[in-house]
Formats: C-alpha cells, sequence, structure tokens
C-alpha cells in the first residue's frame, strides 16, 4: 500500500502526539492518585494513632475504652468503619460492633510507620487497612507523636511508679471503605481522558490543517508539471511562497526542462538538417537521371552520368555513415580495444591520404613534436578523430594557405593540435563549431562533402576516451587543441615511468 507524503507525516506527527500525550497523562495519573492515598493514608494513620493512645494496660489487663464506649464511625448501620485488637500471642482482644464475628486482616506496623494495604471489608466494600504494633500506655506515660524516635515519653512526677518488667504488646488495625478515594480517582481518569482526547484531535486537527496549507506548493507544482507538454518547454516553474526545502527541487526541474527544451530543439533540427543533407544529393541524382533520359546519349555520356552518380552516392553514403557513427557514439556502443600507437608514424601515415588534395591548393602542411613518442590508446578512434580534423583543415585553408599539425606530451596524457590558416570565424561561431549540422556557411554550398556532424563526432569520441577538445582563433588561425589522456607504452605495450620511449 502505498501512502501519500501528507498521510505519512500525518501519522508520524499523530503518533509522536498521542504517544507523548499518553505518557503525559499516565504520569499525570499515577502521580494524582498517589496523593490522594497518602493523603486518605495520613487521615487513616492519625485516626488508627488517636485509637492506640485510648488503649492502655492496668496489671496484666488491657483496657480498651472504645468497646463499651463505640465511638460513630464504627457504630453507625451505614459504611461502618472497623477495628481490631490483638494480643501479642494472637487473641482477639476487641472488634468493633459492625464487624460481629469476622476478622480484618493482621498486618505489621508500628506507630511510626504505620501498615497499610488495600483489603475487602467484611461486607464487600474495598477497603484499606492501617496497622499499629504498640506497647499499651501506662500510667505516667504517654504515646507521643509517632514521627519522634522513641515514640515515648514520661511524666517526671510518676515515673517512680512505672513498671516495665510485664509489658504487654497489642495490634491495633483500622480499617476504612475507600469508595470516595475510589470515586475520585475514576472522575480523575476520566477527566484526564477527556481532556487529552479533546487535545490531542485538536492538536491533530491543526497539524493535518498546517500539513495541507505546508503542502499546497508541492500541488501546485504537480499541477504545473501535468499541464506541461513538449509545445511548452519553454515555460518555468515559478511559485509565490516557495519553502526553502522546495526551491533546489524547483531550480532542478527548471534545469531538466532547459535540457528537455535543448534536446527537443535538437531533435527537430536534426530532423531538418537531416532532411536538407539528404534531399540536395538526392535532387542531384534526380536532375542528372532526368537530363540524360530526355534524349538519346551515347556510351562515353552515359558512363560520365553514370560516374556522377555515383560521387553522389558516395557523397551521400558519408552523411549517412557520419550519422550512424555519431549515434553509436552517443549510445556508447562502441567499443574501446587499447593498443601501442607509435604518434610521428601514426600522424604522418595518415596526413598521407590528404596531401593530394593540400596539393592541389597549394597549402603547405608542417609537422612538429618528438619523434620517439608512444602511446596506449584506441587507435582507430583517434584515427576517426584526426581524420575529421585533416579533412577540415585541407577543404577550409585559404588558397595557399598553411597547416600546422602538432602533438607532445602534457601531463598524463598527449596533446594534438591542428591549425589551419584562412578562419574568419568570430567568437560566436567557435562556440558553435561542435553543434550538430552547425556550419558557418548558411547556404550549406559544401553540402554532400561537410554536413556539420564532423567535429560533433570529434568531441564525443575524445569524451569517450576521457579527454577534452577545444577550438579557438588564435592571429588568424583556426586552431583545434584536443587532450587525450594515456599512458606511454614500450613495444612491449608495458607502461613505462620514462619520458623517452619507442615503439617498433
Amino acid at each position: 500500500m502505498k501512502w501519500s507524503l501528507r498521510s505519512r507525516l500525518l501519522l508520524g506527527i499523530g503518533t509522536t502526539v498521542v504517544a507523548g500525550f499518553a505518557a503525559a497523562v499516565v504520569a499525570i495519573f499515577l502521580a494524582m492518585r498517589a496523593s490522594l492515598v497518602r493523603e486518605f493514608d495520613l487521615h487513616l494513620a492519625a485516626q488508627t494513632h488517636a485509637l492506640a493512645t485510648l488503649i492502655k494496660q492496668e496489671g496484666d489487663r488491657i483496657e480498651i475504652p472504645f468497646v463499651d464506649r463505640p465511638l460513630p464511625e464504627f457504630a453507625r448501620k451505614v459504611r461502618p468503619e472497623y477495628y481490631q485488637v490483638w494480643a501479642d500471642d494472637g487473641n482477639v482482644l476487641a472488634r468493633s460492633r459492625r464487624l460481629e464475628r469476622g476478622n480484618l486482616t493482621r498486618t505489621n506496623g508500628s506507630l511510626a510507620a504505620p501498615g497499610f494495604r488495600y483489603d475487602d471489608l467484611p461486607d464487600g466494600r474495598r477497603g484499606r487497612l492501617a496497622a499499629v504494633e504498640f506497647f499499651p500506655v501506662v500510667d505516667g506515660e504517654r504515646l507521643d507523636d509517632p514521627h519522634t524516635k522513641s515514640g515515648i515519653d514520661f511524666d517526671d512526677d510518676n515515673v517512680d511508679r512505672v513498671n516495665f518488667s510485664d509489658r504487654r504488646r497489642v495490634t491495633l488495625v483500622v480499617a476504612r471503605d475507600t469508595s470516595e478515594i475510589d470515586q475520585a480517582i475514576s472522575e480523575l481518569a476520566w477527566t484526564l481522558f477527556a481532556i487529552s482526547t479533546i487535545v490531542t484531535l485538536t492538536v491533530l486537527g491543526v497539524v493535518s490543517w498546517l500539513l495541507t496549507r505546508s503542502l499546497q506548493p508541492l500541488r501546485v507544482l504537480a499541477k504545473q508539471i501535468s499541464n506541461l507538454d513538449a509545445s511548452d518547454l519553454n515555460q518555468r516553474f515559478e511559485l509565490s511562497d516557495l519553502p526553502d526545502e522546495l526551491v533546489p527541487v524547483v531550480a532542478r526541474l527548471n534545469e531538466l526542462l532547459s535540457r528537455l527544451e535543448e534536446s527537443f530543439w535538437r531533435e527537430r533540427a536534426l530532423t531538418a538538417d537531416v532532411a536538407h543533407e539528404l534531399r540536395t544529393p538526392l535532387a542531384g541524382l534526380r536532375t542528372t537521371l532526368e537530363v540524360t533520359l530526355c534524349r538519346s546519349r551515347s556510351p562515353k555520356e552515359y558512363a560520365k552520368t553514370l560516374r556522377t552518380c555515383e560521387t553522389i552516392c558516395i557523397e551521400t553514403q558519408r552523411v549517412v555513415e557520419s550519422l550512424l557513427s555519431l549515434a553509436r557514439a552517443d549510445s556508447g556502443t562502441i567499443p574501446l580495444e587499447n593498443s601501442n600507437v607509435d604518434v610521428p608514424v601514426f600522424v604522418t601515415e595518415l596526413w598521407e591520404s590528404y596531401n593530394d588534395r593540400a596539393n592541389e591548393r597549394f597549402v603547405t602542411a608542417s609537422f612538429d613534436g618528438p619523434l620517439t613518442l608512444c602511446i596506449q590508446t584506441d587507435a582507430d578512434k583517434l584515427r576517426v578523430v584526426l581524420s575529421n580534423l585533416f579533412d577540415n583543415a585541407v577543404d577550409y585553408t585559404n588558397q595557399g594557405g598553411n597547416i600546422s599539425v602538432g602533438w607532445r606530451r602534457d601531463g598524463h596524457g598527449v596533446r594534438f593540435t591542428v591549425a589551419n590558416t584562412g578562419c574568419e570565424l568570430d567568437k560566436d561561431q567557435l562556440s558553435k563549431v561542435f553543434n550538430r549540422f552547425w556550419r558557418a556557411d548558411v547556404a550549406r554550398a559544401a553540402t554532400g562533402t561537410h554536413v556539420g556532424v564532423g567535429l560533433a563526432l570529434c568531441r564525443r569520441i575524445i569524451e569517450m576516451l576521457g579527454g577534452s577538445i577545444e577550438a579557438v582563433n588564435r592571429d588568424g588561425m583556426f586552431v583545434t587543441s584536443l587532450y587525450l589522456p594515456c599512458d606511454l607504452a614500450s613495444h612491449s605495450g608495458t607502461v613505462l615511468q620514462a619520458s623517452n620511449t619507442t615503439c617498433s
């Protein structure tokens, strides 16, 4: 079962509030009940002590004056109280009239610390007992406050007449029903329960309202998200009174919308660019065929037409292959296979396939770098990158211009630079050279030869290899610089720490 954020918060807060109130109410109830019982025990102890002071010993006989003259609380028929007196040998010396032949529970206690306990009274009521065990007073002796140290004081005038040789210990138990205190405790419990219930429900209601109000920005945000579609990606989420916790969430959502908008724009641009790149060669192919078929031609003319169509097909195939390579690079499905690469040999051999085209345009090429530099990297991926850079340099260098190719160690990798003269790109254009299908020639005069994905493919491959690539305009030269992190390698393929190595 899935719970909403509001339900989870309400359940958690509600459980905490209920548990807190329950603990507080129980603590208050126990404290107040203990206070009521303590007050009840104080009155019961005072009554017990008062009765104990009336009991005297004359010789061997124990005098209990309230047996013949019963006190009202022990003689009444309605809710009577009870007492019972035992001698130290267990014989019952006296019991209250309403107790008749019944017995109270004998309990240990003293005048200083009476013994208390709950017990059922003879008439079935619930009661509480107070028991004290003491020596009855004799002439010249009186029971003092039960909290004094000795519990006994003497009259100096009669001290010579006190005989301690035959003292008898007696036990007095006084019982009283607890209906009043039980009712008070019951009313206290119900009062606390009612108050805690009302307070808990009030707090939960306030918390529920606060949660509803606090989560309102989330509902507004959810509604704005649900109203978005592909045509509204230029909109951004804007909420008033946004909590601090939601500020980064909204910021990330707006950033996501920006990326989605850019992705959709690129998708539309890709569709338009691919259609344009394919339409031009197809239109040229169709025009060539239509012109050729409009009348009879000689075999030589047909052969020339077929060669023209073949050239157009090759150029179109290059466009498709570039797009497929870029798509595979984006998907990350191109495997990486490292091998030893002798950089000077690798660069010069790769340039050989572009040398004739450069000579046709009277472009001179120069190379600058150490003659002994061997690295471990994916040779095929490096070949694709440098081939695109060489191809762009040859085609975009001015007639009779210069191309400069360099390589050198840079930290834990190698830096390649390819520079050509004739650069007329400004700063804004330079920031777009790695965008897909972007070309400085808005008329796309080189359609079929350059489709604007070469540098984008280079950047994606270099990123796959963990490197970086950038383009700058330096003194009228278009300079492409790429950094490739890699290990130096010997001809055996092991990593070396030395700075000068060779590859065989």
